[in-house]
């Protein structure tokens, strides 16, 4: 998990596509986190299913994350893993491809 106001597009879907959620909140949320990370040890629960990051202190803060995205790192699945999810769908196309 990563904790940033903002990620290029490249890094925050190969994050995902490895298994790493990186979450996007705003700068001065940010910056309260970092704040509290220096004075003290802090730490942090992230809940993926309900998109949340809740510090010790009870702080709370929202993220988003496209539903597609959510599923594939909830389920552990990287684009091989959704793939082979098809795999009777893929089956049934290349023995019809075969017959015709």
């Amino acid at each position: 998990m990563v904790i940033a106001p903002s990620y290029a597009d490249i890094f925050y879907n190969n994050c995902v596509k490895n298994g790493i959620l990186p979450i996007r909140l705003g700068e001065q949320e940010v910056d309260e986190l970092i704040r509290k990370g220096q004075q003290e040890v802090f730490r942090l629960d992230i809940n993926l299913e309900e998109q949340t990051v809740t510090g010790q202190d009870g702080s709370r803060y929202a993220f988003s994350i496209d539903p597609y995205w959510k599923e594939m790192l909830l389920k552990g699945w990287d684009e091989i893993a959704l793939t082979i999810q098809y795999d009777s769908y893929i089956a049934a196309y290349e023995q019809k491809q075969q017959q015709a």
